[in-house]
């Protein structure tokens, strides 16, 4: 079975936050909308055990949210406490990691913030350059353009004042937003001079690939596929190198799902761009992968057995039973759900609310977790990790 709690894909959802950052401020919620469902959140956190550190770095984390995204969060940790805690105990502890110690031991900045407005990048403005008050970073917004293309590329830079430690980080973005000022944060923090971008894709959602009259918009989709990382790497590298007067020693790259997908093009197309690239959960194959998250409705229908919230969750809470402790630590996580190998048959002839479990409802899980077949029964695509969360 190829099944796998919510909670072992979480670092990908909370990094994909910044989806729901992009939002407008027209539809940005009101502010006791955000207030209640924050302080609900806040408040089963910490009746779970959660310390005022690991509350910090989930408040962190949905800054912006829209309300139906911090609602359905508030939610979720409602019905799974545990699973979310030991997820920010992780993120607390990998955030107190101590931090790359400086390449250029004792490097300070060699003009001011506000000097990097007058930097001449080809094809790019800057648009603005002010110091941060979250981490007294400077921060540059920047415009790259491809004229003739009728396109704008917004890229966004933080390079410390401070213990800069002679690295570059470019960061990737989740679903079809390319990136978001968000994920500057934490690399500044730890001393990286640091880049994001929205490739073009302000709102982060598909209606870049198609204009006003429903036309293809060839030069955006090559944007928001590739291009968009590329330009965000140029200009925060060159706007390191003229800040500190060093060239970053190094250079990474982390992304993961689109900016999995991100780091892949990267290191196929501009090799030279980074010395490290870390691609996690890389959206690949959409073609593949899309049309096989349909694969459950499928099954269901053409059994003609829809499978109740209840019953799915019994599967996995028994798949989650039978294979948590499988890596030697019972913490709610299977860390291989492609080596369990649970069958839901052991759950026929169960009473689940006021239903019972049958023959035909183990099938359908088991059909679902095996994933996608044609109808000779050749492979099409694997089973979803959360087909049944």
């Amino acid at each position: 079975m190829q099944q796998q709690p919510k909670i072992a894909t979480l670092m990908v959802v909370m990094a994909s936050l910044a989806l729901y950052k992009s939002i407008g401020a027209s539809e940005r919620p009101q502010h006791d909308e955000l207030s209640d469902a924050l302080h609900r959140a806040e408040q089963t956190l910490q009746k779970a055990g959660a310390s005022r550190d690991e509350v910090a770095v989930f408040e962190d984390s949905v800054k912006g949210v829209s309300p139906a995204g911090l609602s359905e969060w508030a939610d979720y940790i409602e019905k799974n406490p545990s699973k979310v805690v030991n997820y920010l105990r992780r993120e607390v502890k990998e955030q107190q990691r101590p931090v790359p110690p400086s390449v250029f031991p004792g490097a300070t900045p060699a003009m001011s913030c506000e000097a990097l407005r007058e930097v001449s990048i080809p094809d790019t403005k800057i648009d603005s350059s002010s110091i941060s008050t979250s981490d007294g970073s400077c921060r540059v917004i920047a415009t790259v353009t491809h004229p003739p293309a009728d396109n704008q590329i917004k890229v966004f830079i933080a390079l410390p004042r401070k213990s800069w430690n002679g690295r570059f980080m470019g960061t990737g973005g989740g679903g079809y937003a390319g990136g978001s000022s968000n994920s500057l944060d934490a690399p500044a923090k730890r001393g990286y001079a640091v880049g994001a971008t929205d490739t073009g894709n302000p709102e982060g959602t598909a209606n870049f690939a198609v204009d006003s009259h429903g036309k293809p918009t060839w030069q955006r989709m090559r944007d928001n596929a590739y291009i968009g990382i590329h330009d965000m790497t140029i200009v925060g590298k060159r706007l390191t190198e003229v800040f500190y007067r060093k060239t970053p020693r190094y250079s990474y790259f982390f992304g993961g799902s689109t900016g999995g997908r991100q780091a892949l093009t990267e290191a196929q197309r501009y090799p030279q761009d980074y010395d490290g690239i870390l691609g996690l959960s890389p959206a690949i194959a959409r073609d593949r992968y899309v049309p096989a998250q349909l694969w459950p409705q499928v099954v269901m229908h053409e059994a003609g057995d829809f499978l109740s919230k209840e019953k799915r969750e019994a599967a996995t809470a028994a798949a989650l039973k039978a294979c948590d402790g499988a890596d030697g630590v019972v913490d709610d996580v299977i860390d291989d759900p492609m080596q369990c190998k649970y069958d839901p048959a052991g759950l026929v002839g169960t009473k689940i609310v006021d239903s019972t479990f049958t023959e035909t409802d183990a099938r359908i899980i088991r059909e679902i977790w095996q994933g996608p077949k044609a109808h000779d029964g050749s492979f099409l695509w694997w089973g979803l990790l959360l087909a049944l969360t």
